[in-house]
C-alpha cells in the first residue's frame, strides 16, 4: 500500500470510528425600536394678529390662536423655535431684545405652556422668548421657563406669541399684510 493510501485510510478510520457527538441548540429572540422623533402642530393654519398700531404689543389669546405642539415621537423630545421664512420684504426681525423695533424693524416672541388655562400676559414674556432666525432650544429659560425644556412621549404644549410691531414703515408694502413661517423642532431630550 502506497504512503497515500495508507493516509487515507487512517483517516477514514478516524473519521468512522469516532464517536458522533451532539449538542443541544437554543433560540432567543432579538426585539428592536428604532428611535422617533417626531411633533405634531395643530392648527397648521395662520395665527391671524390682525391690524395692529405701530410700535403696539399684541399676544396671542388665549383661547383663541393657540397653537398645540405635541410630541407624537416615542421619547423625551427638546423642542425649538426659529422663524424660518416671511413675505416681509421691508421688514427686518429684530432679535436683539423683546423691545428691539425700530423703522421696520419688529420682534415676535414665543412661549410654551401647559395649557389654556396658562396662557401668557403681554409682560410675562421675557429677552429669551425671542425668535431669531436659527432655531433657538426651549431649555427652562427660553420659550416659557422650567418644565418646558423636555417634552414627554405624548407630552403636550400650548404655544402663544407676541409680536412688537415696529416703530414706523417705509417703502414697499408698508402698509400691506406680512406673513411669517415659523417652525417648531424637536430633537432627543439631552439633559
Amino acid at each position: 500500500m502506497s504512503r497515500k493510501a495508507a493516509l487515507v485510510a487512517w483517516v477514514m478510520g478516524l473519521a468512522l470510528g469516532a464517536p458522533a457527538l451532539a449538542g443541544s441548540t437554543g433560540t432567543v429572540t432579538v426585539t428592536v425600536t428604532v428611535q422617533f422623533l417626531s411633533i405634531s402642530v395643530t392648527p397648521s393654519s395662520d395665527i391671524a394678529f390682525g391690524m395692529v398700531a405701530l410700535d403696539s404689543k399684541t399676544v396671542t389669546a388665549k383661547g383663541g390662536n393657540t397653537v398645540v405642539v405635541t410630541n407624537d415621537g416615542n421619547e423625551a423630545e427638546d423642542f425649538s423655535i426659529r422663524v424660518s421664512a416671511g413675505t416681509t420684504a421691508t421688514w427686518i426681525l429684530g432679535t436683539a431684545g423683546i423691545d428691539a423695533v425700530d423703522v421696520n424693524t419688529f420682534t415676535l416672541c414665543g412661549r410654551f405652556v401647559d395649557s389654556a388655562a396658562d396662557a401668557p400676559a403681554e409682560g410675562d414674556y421675557a429677552a429669551g422668548d425671542v425668535m431669531t432666525g436659527s432655531a433657538k432650544w426651549c431649555d427652562g429659560t427660553q420659550f416659557g421657563g422650567k418644565g418646558h425644556e423636555v417634552v414627554a412621549t405624548t407630552g403636550v404644549c400650548d404655544l402663544y406669541f407676541r409680536l412688537h410691531a415696529p416703530t414706523s414703515v417705509s417703502g414697499a408694502g408698508a402698509g400691506s399684510k406680512h406673513s411669517l413661517t415659523v417652525e417648531v423642532g424637536a430633537r432627543q431630550h439631552t439633559p
